[in-house]
């Protein structure tokens, strides 16, 4: 809640731009910090079922 995972995305966002990538993936459980991402700008581009207590597994994109 101090803003610090956002930094991070943040950061990590530029140097992507700077070495000329186009784009970001990530994955994240449902049970983690998909609203974070999404937040973010990052789209969901796959679901993988199968998990225990059936979880999902996202796999997501940011145009950079």
């Amino acid at each position: 809640k101090q803003g610090l995972g956002k930094q991070l995305m943040m950061k990590a966002e530029k140097i992507g731009r700077e070495w000329k990538c186009t784009f970001a993936t990530l994955n994240t459980m449902d049970w983690e910090a998909l609203p974070f991402y999404q937040k973010l700008g990052y789209q969901i581009e796959f679901v993988r079922e199968g998990y225990s207590n059936e979880s999902k597994m996202y796999m997501l994109r940011k145009m950079l």
